[in-house]
């Protein structure tokens, strides 16, 4: 790439240096208008199942800017199968929004981003959250990095693109700002579903202005422990399954490793480790003086090629064994009706939505 953002070669024969120049004339005429937007789109709280107000400033910013705007509704049946994710709430009310301009012409590129944000713990934050605050530079607020950035800063390099250089838009551009990209993906897939597509796509994720071919997906699990409850003083009678959570931790870090062993997509060769096995949370009971019976939630990020099935049964041989051969003392005090209590592992929503 040039340093005007054109291709060095190509591009620059076609579109002369002074036309890239008045491109970043335009794009610095733009700033602030597209910061704007972003302020207010940070204002606009959209964790999961709350997007509908931020969706609602996307479709305004794009027909300021000219584009055909649509709502996408998100079906329920998104989610019924394989690819879909299992919906963390209803989609009655929340859709994608698209933008079009110069609609069915070639070629077409699609610019994709997601509109949803993670939970933020306000705490821990030294103002609020979803309040942003501009200094030294920096924009910071819930969201502002990933990645409703992407979506400001893609829209001001179309509008600039439009205005000093538009006959490098001639062909159909989309606009697609997704929800649940945090979580099921649903948002895009349903787009595609629908026919929202191109010839190249770009996802307007932060990646320090570097061009990534390649990206991980997320598959979020629960494994459920089965336990006996009791009170704690018959605790020697019963089963504990917050016991059992170290011996799976372990096998679950046997799992990753295996994985990454075997890993052989070549958009990671260059990454030590492209696969994780994140425990995001662990539940259990609701008592401090009463044997739980809680359902562990364990997390894990797979590569993109093996379905759910494949990994429910790589994680049922992973972590099952490794129970049932468990050695520890709090095992062989079990009495024998319940010293072989599977491991079930439940394709489920976590009980909260939270971060992948």
């Amino acid at each position: 790439m040039s340093e005007h953002g054109g291709q060095a070669d190509g591009a620059s024969s076609v579109f002369p240096a002074p036309a890239w120049a008045a491109v970043d004339a335009a794009i610095t005429d733009g700033a602030e208008p597209a910061f704007s937007f972003l302020e207010r789109l940070v204002a606009a709280p959209s964790t999961v199942g709350h997007e509908q107000e931020a969706q609602e400033l996307v479709a305004a910013e794009l027909a300021r800017l000219g584009f055909e705007v649509s709502l996408l509704a998100v079906p329920e049946q998104t989610a019924a199968g394989a690819p879909g994710g299992v919906a963390q709430a209803p989609y009655a009310g929340r859709g994608n929004v698209l933008g079009r301009i110069n609609p069915g012409r070639s070629p077409s590129l699609l610019l994709n981003g997601h509109i949803d944000v993670v939970p933020a713990e306000a705490e821990i934050w030294s103002s609020d959250p979803f309040t942003p605050v501009r200094a030294d530079g920096w924009l910071t607020g819930r969201g502002a990095g990933d990645m409703k950035g992407g979506l400001a800063m893609g829209l001001l390099a179309l509008a600039a693109l439009r205005d000093a250089m538009p006959d490098a838009l001639t062909g159909e551009i989309s606009f697609l700002s997704v929800i649940e990209e945090e979580c099921t993906g649903n948002g895009t897939l349903a787009a595609g579903n629908a026919g929202v597509l191109g010839d190249a796509v770009v996802l307007l994720e932060p990646t320090d202005l570097g061009l990534l071919l390649g990206g991980v997906g997320v598959l979020w699990i629960e494994i459920e422990i089965t336990g006996v409850p009791a009170h704690a003083e018959s605790a020697d009678r019963a089963m504990n399954p917050v016991r059992c959570v170290p011996v799976i931790l372990c096998g679950l870090a046997d799992f990753e490793d295996e994985i990454n062993a075997t890993a052989d997509d070549p958009a990671f060769s260059q990454v030590a480790r492209a696969y994780n096995v994140n425990v995001g949370t662990v539940t259990a009971g609701d008592w401090a003086s009463s044997v739980p019976r809680p359902p562990p939630a364990i997390r894990g990020w797979p590569p993109t090629r093996p379905r759910s099935a494949r990994w429910a049964s790589a994680l049922r041989v992973t972590c099952s064994p490794a129970i049932t051969r468990s050695p520890t003392r709090w095992r062989r005090r079990m009495p024998p009706r319940t010293a072989h209590r599977p491991v079930v592992v439940s394709w489920a929503p976590p009980r909260t939505p939270g971060s992948t």
